[in-house]
């Protein structure tokens, strides 16, 4: 009965306690051996222009005040003037008049066909070879125009949230969120209705870099949650959150001296030299040195909001604990996919067994397609975002068919739990290398992601099966994870 209790809690059978065992001792020994093979490569880089990294993380100011909507009408004037004194007058017009341009269509027209259509150009205007040198003219420093850029992206996903959230209010759409504060903060004069949005857009501890959350959640609990209680329990877990996401912070810089990832990825000619266990290395440093540097910019925002008794989206989970496309979607920018699915998919209508294969096709397809534009239409982004829509989609049929009533009869007649587990672990193998490798597509750009898709998959059968060995013992690993997080969860 125990052991009945206990499986229903697991996301995936219970292998024996040796074998999990050795395949999670097995796929660490193999990472930690990879990125030490990293180490020796970057220290026979004697360059010292390679010693360099490109994670800057921007520092929050926090003043207390009394009164909860006066401080966030006050953190929205601090962010325009940090957006002055940084960017420019033009650059600063040229962000307001973006953000009201595609709010005056939606609150003039109340139809969410014009306000998507509307958004859609001024993205791709902002793409525009034109846009970029005029920003390069208006901004000399790089790592500021990296930044200025960023706020664009972030303000993009806010504006279009609140215009659509207009438009569904208006027109009593499903999707509306009914909550009288957030019916109230999208009702009367265009004053009113404009003073939200510049409190929405203009937060100041989630500008920049995000994380992204929902207006209406963003509404609910600026306008309905009490002003923090600044006891010892709260001070400690106020505190906490900033030392350890800036602990983060130190430890990356420190890494980046030691290993030279992100500028290796920069010579093609070295990644086609550095053995083919070194290269495989390199490709889980790059993708954890960026899930890192995620952790920062959202975790760090995240925990300094929580002085405002606000709670969004925090940091990334680890990407070496996840072998799914559609985890690494759910957990990696949580902000970002909250927001593709209350604002992009859901309203397409979602996912149902009882949908056609066009309809089912197209509704999970267009969400990646507005990733890809709204990431700038570079072609290696192009490559990234298709190859995690098709494992998205591959995942949920497959996810269809294993829960159907022939492959469950199938499975007890001819496989035990524990065997059908190893054998969704070998054919995870295959989708979690196209994951890793479409990240790198994504980091390094169309040449790294074809050098890696060529050299893992063309260079030696041997070379390429041992990987997807090795790979096993990952998905072993993350599917023992899962199981373990969900079983907690259900526990709690």
């Amino acid at each position: 009965m125990k052991k009945n209790s206990e499986s229903a809690t697991r996301l995936y059978p219970a292998l024996p306690k040796f074998e999990i065992v050795f395949y999670v001792v097995a796929w660490i020994s193999f990472y930690f051996w990879a990125v030490l093979q990293v180490f020796y490569i970057s220290n026979d880089i004697t360059v010292s222009a390679l010693r360099r990294g490109d994670l800057e993380v921007k520092r929050n100011l926090f003043q207390p005040s009394r009164s909860l909507k006066h401080r966030f009408f006050c953190s929205a004037i601090f962010s325009i003037l940090f957006c002055f004194y940084f960017f420019g007058w033009l650059c600063v017009v040229l962000l307001l008049s973006q953000t009201f341009v595609v709010f005056f269509v939606s609150y003039l027209t109340r139809n969410t066909i014009c306000t998507w259509v509307t958004s859609i150009v001024v993205l791709l205007l902002l793409t525009y070879k034109q846009t970029i040198d005029f920003l390069q003219t208006q901004i000399s420093d790089d790592y500021v125009l990296v930044m200025y850029i960023c706020t664009c992206t972030m303000c993009n996903l806010r504006y279009i949230a609140f215009s659509l959230e207009l438009c569904w209010q208006n027109s009593n759409s499903k999707n509306c969120d009914k909550n009288l504060t957030v019916v109230s903060s999208l009702g009367g004069s265009i004053g009113h209705v404009a003073k939200n949005l510049i409190l929405y857009q203009f937060y100041f501890p989630l500008l920049v870099g995000g994380p992204i959350i929902n207006y209406n959640d963003f509404c609910k609990q600026i306008y309905e949650k009490p002003i923090a209680k600044w006891d010892r329990s709260y001070i400690i877990y106020f505190v906490t959150g900033i030392v350890r996401y800036g602990a983060c912070h130190v430890l990356i810089d420190v890494l980046l001296y030691y290993f030279y990832v992100t500028s290796i990825h920069s010579d093609t000619a070295l990644l086609k030299k550095v053995p083919i266990h070194a290269l495989c290395g390199l490709a889980l440093c790059y993708v954890q040195f960026f899930c890192l540097k995620y952790m920062v910019l959202y975790g760090l925002p995240a925990s300094v909001v929580v002085a405002e008794n606000l709670s969004v989206p925090g940091a990334s989970h680890c990407v070496s604990g996840k072998h799914r496309f559609t985890d690494m979607w759910k957990y990696f920018d949580k902000g970002l996919h909250n927001w593709l699915l209350r604002y992009i998919y859901f309203p397409l209508g979602g996912y149902s067994r009882n949908d056609s294969f066009i309809k089912s096709t197209v509704n999970s397809a267009i969400p990646f397609v507005f990733v890809y534009v709204w990431h700038g239409l570079h072609t290696s982004h192009l490559y990234w975002a298709a190859v995690n829509w098709f494992g998205v989609y591959v995942e949920k049929i497959a996810m269809d068919v294993y829960r159907s009533e022939r492959v469950k009869i199938f499975e007890a007649k001819y496989l035990s739990e524990t065997n059908s587990r190893r054998l969704r672990a070998v054919f995870s193998s295959l989708p979690f290398s196209l994951l890793i490798v479409s990240n790198l597509y994504f980091l390094g750009g169309t040449k790294v992601g074809n050098l890696y898709m060529r050299r893992t998959y063309t260079e030696s059968i041997t070379s390429t099966l041992l990987i997807h060995v090795v790979l096993y013992f990952g998905v072993q690993t993350s599917m023992e994870i899962s199981s373990y997080q969900m079983s907690k969860t259900k526990q709690a």
